[in-house]
C-alpha cells in the first residue's frame, strides 16, 4: 500500500486545523519549532492570565506538547502519552552522558503522568501576585523535576517542562525566563545534577538566579520612578528573590 502523503495524512483535521498544518509543512524544521514555541508562549500566556480559568491540568499539558511540537508530519505523535521506552541522554561539560535516572515505564505511565497532572493542577490552581518568591520558585523546581522523571512523551520533554515553569511564573505575575537558550550548557549541567545528586535545591537556585535577572531587567526598562506601582511592585519581588538566594546559601 502506498505511504499517504502528509497533506492526505490530516484531512481528518477540522478545516482550521488542516490549513495551519499544511502552511506548517511548508516550513523549515527549525521554522515550525520556532513558531510552536511562540504558539505555546501564548497559550500559556492566555491560561495564566486568566483568559482561561483554573491551574494547568492534564489536557492543558498534552495540548501544550501538541502546539509546541508544531509537527505537520507526526501528528500522532503530539499531544499523545509515548507507547515506548526512551533513553535520555544530555550533553555535560562537552560530554553525552546519560540521565541520571530512568524514565517511567511505559506500563505506568499513564498512572504517573495522571497523578502528577492532576496534583500540579490543585498546585497552580491559587497561584497569584500574592505567592511569595520561595513558594514560586519551589513549586516551579518540583514540576519540571517531575515532568522531566516522567518523561511523559517521546520528543519534547524539555521544552514542555520549562513552558510549565513559565506558566508558574507568569499566573505568579512574574516575568518569565528569557534566556533557557543561551545558558543550555548551564541549565542541562543542573538538570543533570538534580537527579545525580538527588538535590532539587540546585534547580530551585538557577531558577531563583535567572528570576532576578529577568525582574533587573524589567526594572531597567521601567519608568525611574520609585513611586510608581509597577516599579516598586518589581522592586519588592526583586528583595524577594535575594533575600530566598541569601537564604539558600546560609
Amino acid at each position: 500500500m502506498a505511504e499517504e502523503s502528509p497533506e492526505t495524512q490530516i484531512t481528518l483535521y477540522d478545516p482550521q486545523e488542516r490549513n495551519a498544518f499544511l502552511k506548517s509543512a511548508e516550513k523549515d524544521p527549525w521554522e515550525r519549532e520556532i513558531d510552536g514555541m511562540h504558539q505555546a508562549m501564548h497559550f500559556i500566556q492566555q491560561k495564566a492570565r486568566g483568559a482561561l480559568d483554573g491551574g494547568l491540568g492534564r489536557e492543558d499539558l498534552l495540548k501544550v506538547h501538541k502546539i509546541v511540537m508544531n509537527d505537520p508530519f507526526n501528528p500522532e505523535k503530539t499531544g499523545v502519552l509515548r507507547n515506548v521506552p526512551v533513553v535520555v541522554r544530555g550533553r555535560i561539560n562537552g560530554e553525552v552522558k546519560l540521565a541520571a535516572f530512568e524514565p517511567v515505564d511505559v506500563h505506568f505511565l499513564s498512572e504517573e503522568f495522571n497523578e502528577f497532572a492532576a496534583m500540579l493542577e490543585d498546585k497552580t490552581s491559587t497561584m497569584d501576585s500574592e505567592a511569595q518568591i520561595s513558594e514560586v520558585v519551589e513549586l516551579s523546581a518540583w514540576a519540571h523535576k517531575e515532568f522531566i522523571k516522567i518523561h511523559p512523551f517521546e520528543d519534547g520533554n524539555g521544552r514542555t517542562a520549562r513552558l510549565i515553569v513559565d506558566f508558574i511564573f507568569r499566573k505568579s505575575r512574574l516575568p518569565y525566563i528569557r534566556d533557557w537558550g543561551s545558558t543550555r550548557h548551564e541549565y542541562d549541567e543542573v538538570v543533570y545534577r538534580i537527579y545525580s545528586e538527588n538535590n532539587v535545591g540546585l534547580l530551585e537556585q538557577f531558577l531563583a538566579i535567572k528570576l532576578l535577572e529577568r525582574l533587573a531587567e524589567v526594572r531597567s526598562k521601567s519608568l525611574n520612578n520609585a513611586n510608581d506601582i509597577f516599579t516598586r511592585y518589581i522592586d519588592q519581588r526583586a528583595g524577594e528573590c535575594q533575600a530566598f538566594l541569601e537564604n539558600e546559601t546560609l
